[in-house]
């Protein structure tokens, strides 16, 4: 009902510790908790009967995947293997307002290896235009946040026995084509009326996506 986001809720008073319990699972294994936590969290200043209801859904929903686990395995030498970012956001897909969805996922892969890092889920910050808009500012995200210094890290690590030092490699997935072609050439006629924060990750995005050892597919 509409007149229950303006009814105070009976969990208010306990919202702030309930919200952040999932918050705490959600980063510790359970990626698939992260964006219903971070949806609740944003409401704990005007917490409604409507933030019972969907804080309620989601405590029932972990209590019925108690089974669900975030499994790795790394069957290949270090240095053999390299990092994957996967990277997409939803457009516009909330009620409430019409900011897009950011969701990144770093995993480390190799022939017999596949071990998450990290994930990230967070609302942005600016409103896209376009869904090809939402993607990019979801790719920078995971790029510069994420996978470039995880990458710093990885070329100190991967040393093999003889003590040869190996460059990390980055190969970034994303699933909209004109998304890919924007980045690889940092600039798109249809998207010149997004805000200067904007041009200048598609700017940087195609300076990396030259270097040798990061790819784009």
């Amino acid at each position: 009902l509409v007149t229950d986001w303006e009814t105070r809720g009976q969990l208010a008073s306990n919202c702030c510790s309930g919200t952040a319990k999932v918050l705490w699972l959600g980063r510790l294994g359970r990626p698939d908790c992260m964006k219903p936590c971070n949806d609740v969290g944003k409401q704990v200043s005007r917490w409604s009967n409507n933030d019972d209801k969907r804080l309620y859904r989601l405590c029932c929903y972990i209590d019925t995947t108690k089974d669900f686990t975030l499994e790795g395995y790394v069957g290949d030498p270090f240095h053999e293997c390299y990092l994957v970012l996967y990277a997409d956001s939803d457009f516009a897909g909330e009620k409430e307002h019409a900011k897009s969805t950011t969701g990144c996922y770093l995993v480390l892969e190799g022939a017999n290896t596949w071990f998450p890092l990290c994930w990230v889920n967070k609302t942005q910050t600016s409103t896209a235009r376009s869904s090809t808009a939402a993607e990019c500012i979801a790719l920078a995200h995971g790029l510069f946040q994420e996978a470039l210094p995880m990458m710093d890290l990885m070329d100190t690590l991967m040393v093999d026995s003889s003590g040869k030092s190996h460059p990390c490699r980055l190969l970034i997935r994303e699933d909209n084509k004109a998304t890919i072609e924007i980045c690889k050439s940092g600039y798109s006629q249809k998207m010149r009326a997004d805000n200067r924060t904007d041009k200048v990750n598609l700017s940087s995005i195609a300076e990396n996506l030259a270097k040798d050892g990061i790819d784009i597919e």
